[in-house]
Parts: C-alpha cells; sequence; structure tokens
C-alpha cells in the first residue's frame, strides 16, 4: 500500500527530522522513498517501528514523501502520530494524528 507523507512548513527549517510511524500490521515493502522532496533527504532509516528522515534543509511550503507498506497480518489497528522537528530547536515541533487501519484476510 502506498504511504503518502505531507509536510506543510510556514518557514525555512534547518536540521530537520521527520519520523512516522510504522503501522503494526504491516512491513515496509521496501527500503526506498520517492515524491517531491525525497531527493531533499540526506539519510533515510527504516527500522523497526518507523521511518527516519533526515534533512539538512526544507525551504517553506509543501513537501510530498511516498513510501511503500506491504500488508501481512490481518486485524485493526491504531497508528501511532508521525512527527517532524528541527533537531536542536526543542520549542518547535509538528505531529499528525493518530489513525485507525484495518487489514482484512486473504
Amino acid at each position: 500500500m502506498r504511504v503518502r507523507l505531507r509536510l506543510d512548513l510556514l518557514d525555512a527549517e534547518q536540521y530537520l527530522l521527520i519520523e512516522e510511524r510504522r503501522a503494526s500490521l504491516c512491513e515496509f515493502a521496501d527500503d526506498r522513498i520517492s515524491g517531491s522532496s525525497a531527493r531533499w533527504a540526506v539519510r533515510q532509516e527504516f527500522r523497526d517501528d518507523r521511518l527516519c528522515l533526515f534533512f539538512t534543509s526544507l525551504s517553506a511550503g509543501t513537501h510530498e514523501i511516498v513510501y511503500y507498506l506491504r500488508a501481512e497480518t490481518p486485524g485493526l489497528c491504531t497508528v501511532l502520530p508521525g512527527c517532524a522537528y528541527p533537531m536542536y530547536n526543542a520549542n518547535t515541533r509538528g505531529e499528525t494524528a493518530a489513525t485507525k487501519m484495518g487489514v482484512s484476510g486473504p
């Protein structure tokens, strides 16, 4: 399944970290990202429970990152909120809402 992450920045940010939680019923389908802002990521880490994206800088405006998940376990779950924040500025932080997700059997 395709996951589209949209980030709206009011101002340009330096040393930005985006952490996107993986749904517990899924695994990452591959270790690639795409989208209009994917090329600006200086590092990407597909961890057990989240995708971490590091940016040296991102301009103000709307940014999009796309990645893919593979559904593995049928059921219902709550996907924990993702977040974005400048690594050296503790006063700025943005979070998504938690999301309900369901996977049906074969």
